[in-house]
């Protein structure tokens, strides 16, 4: 695995002891002049990274990246495209990544409680698909530290993609009805009834306008336009703040 680090406010000193101890590992990348402070980038194993430690005063920011074998391995198996029966013999199993299969024999899975040829063949070709094999040695795997790294990543983009997902919804709820395109009658009797925000009318059933007087054309073209931005009539939504 190799580990990036950069280094925001390093001194010159400290550049030339890094140099010293670490050669060719060191790229300078930028100046602060105000400061006399440097700017560089390193490419280190675990072990230099011990060294660079040891030397104080500096602003250090690791960004680690797996190796394209360490991605392969850590892929979970949730993610795969493999048929229900597999996936769950899997979860029943613990086997959570792809390194779990690599590291079987092809007996060892079929021993599992539900696995069959007909799973063995999907995970042939997931295997053949990684440029992975059965039986691997992998004396390292899984390592607590990557997984731990990979599992907080993608629970930051889970996150990111949940916010995405409500800040998108929150702007289609705060539309105005006439910018979804409903019109006439139906425009007029939602003014009627005070209900000018998208976010005001999917909260009503198609009932509730009925109700009001709306009729089989206009409830077909409330119906029809909140379609074209993937709302319905009857949600119930609950959105937390924007920020959180």
């Amino acid at each position: 695995m190799r580990i990036e680090i950069k280094l925001t406010e390093a001194s010159v000193e400290d550049i030339t002891r890094l140099r010293d101890g670490l050669p060719e590992k060191v790229r300078i990348t930028g100046l602060h002049e105000e400061t006399q402070t440097l700017e560089a980038t390193l490419n280190l194993t675990v072990d230099e990274v011990f060294q660079l430690l040891a030397i104080q005063n500096i602003i250090a920011t690791p960004i680690f990246e797996h190796t394209d074998l360490e991605q392969k391995l850590y892929t979970k198996i949730e993610d795969l495209d493999f048929s229900v029966r597999t996936q769950n013999t899997f979860r029943q199993n613990k086997y959570d990544y792809v390194g779990d299969i690599a590291k079987k024999q092809p007996y060892d899975l079929l021993q599992l409680h539900g696995f069959g040829k007909i799973c063995l063949d999907e995970v042939l070709v997931c295997l053949k698909k990684f440029e992975l094999t059965f039986g691997m040695e992998l004396e390292s795997f899984p390592d607590s530290v990557i997984i731990g790294r990979i599992e907080a990543t993608r629970k930051e983009e889970e996150q990111r993609i949940a916010k995405e997902r409500r800040q998108a919804l929150q702007m289609k709820l705060q539309m105005n009805i006439i910018d979804i395109g409903i019109t006439g009658t139906a425009f007029q009797l939602l003014s009627k009834a005070k209900l000018y925000t998208v976010g005001q009318v999917v909260r009503h059933h198609p009932e509730d306008f009925v109700r009001l007087g709306f009729g089989i054309k206009s409830l077909k073209q409330i119906k029809d336009r909140l379609a074209t931005v993937n709302l319905r009539l009857g949600m119930i939504i609950i959105l937390d703040p924007i920020g959180s």
